[in-house]
């Protein structure tokens, strides 16, 4: 019987093959067991936590209400998130004793920005016949903002970061008879955001 000469060569390469076979035996086993179900379940389930977490926190939401000599403002809300800044300034109820005739008015809600107010959501107007100022509160008037926040007219990211030091809600008119009168107003917000 003749001997064969075993080449080294043969010999690395059947090591090789053997270890290729222990790896795709191990893949064939984990891929057929529950394990990769498992793991793709937990994966999922921590990106979607992730993500619920982000949209919790990227939502916020204020309430606010005030009062001065001349109106009550109730059940006011702001709603800010990703895409869109809703302002909802609510009714304004007019309570001072006696209707005032202006002839030129500024009123509306205001954020303090580096000392100097920036408009939220502001109505103004001019009659030289005079209006009712209690009609302009109350009578359809409305304090309603709806913007994009990619648009930063109202709801530019320094307003935004304002609204947490304060609201305003600030009057400014012209009586028929009279002089100007301005009334600054400090309304009362709550951030109900986590």
């Amino acid at each position: 019987m003749a001997k064969k000469k075993v080449d080294k060569k043969d010999v690395k390469s059947e090591e090789v093959i053997k270890e290729e076979n222990k790896v795709l035996n191990f893949l064939k086993k984990f891929f057929n067991s529950w394990q990769p179900i498992l793991i793709v379940l937990i994966l999922v389930i921590g990106g979607l936590l992730l993500f619920i977490n982000h949209l919790m926190h990227a939502t916020k939401t204020y309430m606010f209400n005030g009062v001065n000599d001349y109106v009550r403002i109730l059940n006011g809300v702001v709603v800010i998130d990703d895409s869109l800044a809703i302002f909802e300034g609510s009714d304004v109820d007019y309570i001072y004793e006696k209707d005032i005739m202006v002839t030129k008015y500024n009123i509306g809600y205001y954020v303090k920005v580096n000392g100097n107010y920036k408009p939220i959501s502001v109505v103004s107007g001019d009659d030289e016949d005079s209006l009712s100022l209690s009609k302009i509160l109350e009578g359809g008037t409305t304090f309603n903002v709806i913007e994009s926040v990619s648009n930063e007219h109202y709801f530019s990211k320094e307003n935004v970061e304002a609204l947490d030091e304060g609201l305003y809600f600030i009057m400014e008119f012209t009586p028929k008879k009279g002089d100007s009168v301005k009334l600054e107003t400090k309304i009362d917000i709550s951030n109900m955001s986590k």
